[in-house]
């Protein structure tokens, strides 16, 4: 089973994307056939991407996760833009400065998770929408943004890949033991 840890982004960013998604398609109409859009309730940051864990290993990740004590922080986003690279991109995603705070929780997942951190420098970002491949904008994307949200706590996904697209599902701790198990299954 494929799971990651990421932050939930709150409901005031879920209508900023929504309107957001409208701006682009009109500076492009090429992106509304182009761009595979994110559904709004999918939407999160990622801390610590997918693997695989067994059925087995579930209640275990979310007991680790649930004693990572997290000080509220703020993170914000200042502008959507093409990525990771801008002349073949393969994605729409809104980017920021990394918080102190979010580098140093994520330290703290990795570490509690006996998992080796990644070597690249993290970025603050959030996929908006997956762009076909060959895709050639017309011009750059660089809208300037004033997002912001707050990390109270993370949460553990399932993720799940079909051909329409990723499904992610919420575990919880607060889940009893079969409702985990439906969830896992």
């Amino acid at each position: 089973m494929r799971v990651f840890i990421a932050i939930k982004v709150s409901d005031n960013l879920v209508k900023e994307v929504s309107a957001a998604k409208h701006y682009v398609e009109k500076l492009d109409p090429a992106i509304e056939n182009a761009a595979r859009w994110v559904p709004l309730q999918n939407l999160h940051i990622t801390l610590v991407p997918p693997w695989e864990i067994k059925e087995e290993e579930g209640q275990a990740l979310l007991n680790i996760i649930s004693g990572i004590k997290i000080s509220p922080f703020e993170y914000s986003f200042t502008k959507v833009e093409y990525g990771p690279k801008l002349r073949q991109p393969n994605l729409i995603w809104a980017c920021g400065k990394s918080p102190e705070a979010l580098m140093l929780l994520k330290r703290d997942l990795f570490r509690s998770l006996g998992r080796e951190e990644e070597n690249k420098p993290f970025n603050l970002h959030m996929t908006l929408a997956r762009l076909k491949k060959g895709f050639v904008p017309k011009e750059a994307l660089s809208a300037g943004i004033s997002w912001k949200g707050v990390c109270d706590r993370i949460t553990v996904f399932r993720s799940q890949t079909f051909q329409s697209g990723a499904k992610y599902t919420e575990l919880s701790r607060d889940m009893d033991d079969q409702s985990l198990k439906t969830a896992l299954s």
